[in-house]
């Protein structure tokens, strides 16, 4: 009977899944994709709609093009009014203008405020600004025409910032992958759609919708979901927290790991978005082998059983023989995953 109660131990069984996906959770970890448990892993790994934001996402915030069309002299006092907007900002849009702008003077900004997909509001040395989007600016309609943003002065409008942000490195390979994995690809952005040629060269012939307010992205996980689909959202800023939060698996991007992240699921480092169909191939792998580990605990069970039954092990040899199938099953795991790792070749991709 001792011999029995030891062989029917479940240790392998319980230490195979936290092994797994704990080994998983610090190879992404070391590949700059932090999640915030392991329940999550497995949510990333049956995600088969990935709603992709553009701006930020998609496209790269570090060294855009900035282009000024201003129907006002930028001057000292409204570069020292705009540094101090967008220094307050963390849209990519506001980063590539402040940019431009360079270091100087900061005017100091009262009653700042920035709603996500609209832009930001401030009162600058007794001038209420506007800076965001075309219509909320006043934009004449031949103006309606680029990746821009436009720029109002005590309720007048003043001109634009033409922003255009390349797009990151590996992004076509990645929807590639992405698309080979039988995965339905959606592009949700807040802009217009003058970046629509551009993105179809890139990402292929994909789902694509443009001048997306926040509402209208949560709306559109939300109906999806309601539809039996498993959404995988990528976002990086304040219009796309109520989506990331609303998806099965949520991934905030950032350029730094310091920076403000919208709350998800996990948080990637920008220039990984090119791994995220290995990401998700990892993520399956994983929960193959934690089936695969059960299997192989269930088996030594199984088999020890029979031998205690039948009399053919002694309570010492079932109490020496039980340590080691749990570290064979912990062992078996931690290599599993780390040679799955390896064929992704993880270390090839990391800069």
């Amino acid at each position: 009977i001792s011999a029995v109660l030891i062989v029917a131990c479940p240790c392998a069984l319980a230490l195979s899944a936290p092994f797994a996906l704990g080994n998983s959770l610090r190879i992404l970890g070391n590949q700059k994709l932090y999640l915030k448990n392991t329940d999550a892993l497995e949510s990333l790994a049956q995600c088969r709609t990935w709603v992709l934001d553009k701006t930020g996402t998609i496209t790269g915030s570090r060294n855009p093009e900035v282009e000024a069309d201003l129907a006002v002299p930028l001057d000292e006092e409204l570069a020292s009014a705009l540094r101090g907007l967008t220094h307050q900002s963390g849209h990519p849009m506001s980063r590539g203008v402040s940019k431009l702008l360079g270091h100087g003077n900061r005017s100091e900004v009262e009653a700042f405020t920035e709603e996500g997909g609209e832009g930001l509001k401030g009162k600058v040395n007794g001038h209420n600004y506007f800076f965001g989007r075309a219509d909320l600016a006043g934009a004449p309609a031949n103006m309606h025409v680029e990746s821009a943003v436009h720029l109002q002065r005590d309720g007048k409008w003043i001109g634009c910032f033409r922003v255009r942000s390349p797009l990151r490195a590996g992004i076509s390979d990645m929807c590639k992958e992405a698309i080979k994995e039988k995965n339905r690809l959606v592009v949700l952005s807040g802009d217009r759609d003058s970046d629509r040629e551009r993105l179809v060269e890139a990402m292929g012939k994909v789902e694509m919708h443009f001048e997306q307010k926040p509402e209208d992205k949560l709306n559109y996980i939300r109906k999806q979901q309601s539809e039996g689909q498993h959404c995988l959202m990528v976002g990086d800023g304040l219009n796309d927290a109520g989506a990331l939060s609303e998806s099965r698996f949520g991934i905030g991007v950032t350029e730094e790991m310091n920076a403000f992240t919208p709350a998800s699921d996990a948080i990637m480092q920008a220039n990984q978005v090119r791994n995220l169909a290995r990401f998700q191939r990892m993520a399956k792998a994983t929960v193959g082998i934690v089936w695969w580990s059960f299997g192989l605990s269930f088996a030594y069970n199984i088999i020890g059983m029979f031998f205690a039954v039948s009399g053919m092990l002694s309570p010492v040899l079932s109490a020496i023989l039980m340590p080691t199938s749990s570290i064979t099953v912990v062992l078996f795991v931690t290599l599993a995953t780390n040679l799955y790792a390896r064929k992704l070749r993880f270390d090839r991709l990391r800069n």
